[in-house]
């Protein structure tokens, strides 16, 4: 693995780990770094809130990561110590700040998620891709959209993105993406009592799953006129939930469709609540949003079950490398009726 800070390569660090996730605007880094207060291009390099690029390459320099340092930890002892350095891809910025005061007003009318999220993004140097499974959507006009001034803007974006089904994430280079992972791609790895050396984990929170999930539109003035059939509830059974456990979504704003929309999205996140952990003890070329096979009889998995990888963290020391991966059902980012894999 190579590092680049400010396009120079960084030689001497240690104790690497990046984690990222597929619903998020950035992964995160953490590493130590040897500081030589003596050494000009240290004093420039270390300097504090300068927010250098960083660039991180595997052996074969192939980049897979561009981003900023954003916190250093001095030490001074006895002993030379290494300085802890961390930070994030060039969205992770969205996440600590809010709406700039030049973008004000905090409201939009008739502008599309592409729209809001452009114009914002224009005030942070940064890129958005938009893939052509969610155009259509995310050139769909909001009416009116109203940020929260206390509120960052990953999270102005990410609630308007969900009323979409759409996933905000980030690439390679640092760009914001809107997209939705592909359930049916072929997958990538195959993970079994066999090639998995390390810890497996099956985590389910049933306390947060229901046997059905409906959603409701809060009816408002103007729906006196509307038609008496026009369905204002719509509803999924989890089948995966063997007893009687209801649940409805309210929906505050939206028309009569939406509720279709808002059972899907409610379903869906439910999902989640289903999730597979195992540890690598090497890298492999899988990613947020890539699909897997997996199975292990010790977690109540007996055949091999298609997964979606959520998040992966990869470390790297002087004598190791690790590799963790979670995954969900594929369904969590579909709101479709999964495969029982208890079966």
């Amino acid at each position: 693995m190579k590092v680049k800070v400010n396009g120079s390569y960084f030689l001497y660090f240690n104790e690497f780990a990046m984690t990222s996730h597929l619903d998020a605007v950035a992964s995160s880094f953490t590493m130590h770094g040897y500081f030589d207060p003596t050494n000009p291009a240290h004093k420039v390099l270390y300097k504090p809130l300068t927010y250098p690029m960083v660039q991180f390459y595997h052996d074969d320099d192939t980049l897979f990561f561009t981003g900023k340092l954003v916190n250093m930890d001095f030490t001074s002892d006895s002993a030379p110590q290494l300085v802890t350095l961390s930070g994030y891809s060039l969205g992770g910025v969205l996440e600590d700040c809010t709406v700039p005061y030049e973008a004000y007003p905090l409201q939009s009318d008739n502008r599309s998620l592409r729209e809001i999220a452009q114009r914002l993004l224009s005030f942070f140097n940064l890129n958005l891709i938009v893939y052509d499974n969610v155009a259509a959507v995310c050139d769909k006009v909001y009416k009116k959209s109203v940020a929260s001034p206390s509120g960052s803007v990953k999270e102005y974006l990410s609630k308007l993105a969900a009323q979409r089904n759409v996933i905000i994430s980030h690439d390679v280079n640092g760009n914001i993406i809107m997209f939705r992972p592909d359930a049916k791609a072929k997958p990538k790895g195959w993970f079994d009592n066999s090639n998995i050396t390390g810890r497996s984990t099956l985590k389910v929170n049933g306390q947060q799953m229901h046997s059905s999930v409906g959603s409701i539109r809060q009816p408002g003035k103007k729906d006196v006129t509307k038609p008496s059939n026009v369905n204002a509830f719509d509803v999924i059974d989890d089948n995966l939930v063997k007893a009687y456990r209801p649940y409805v979504h309210i929906l505050t704003s939206g028309n009569e469709t939406d509720t279709d929309d808002g059972a899907k999205n409610a379903f869906a996140a439910e999902l989640k609540n289903i999730q597979v952990e195992f540890m690598l003890e090497h890298w492999e070329d899988i990613n947020p949003g890539d699909i897997i096979m997996f199975s292990n009889p010790d977690l109540y998995i007996t055949k091999k079950a298609r997964m979606m990888v959520i998040n992966t963290t990869k470390s790297e020391s002087s004598t190791a490398r690790t590799m963790a991966i979670t995954a969900v059902l594929p369904e969590t980012f579909t709101g479709d009726q999964p495969i029982d894999i208890f079966q």
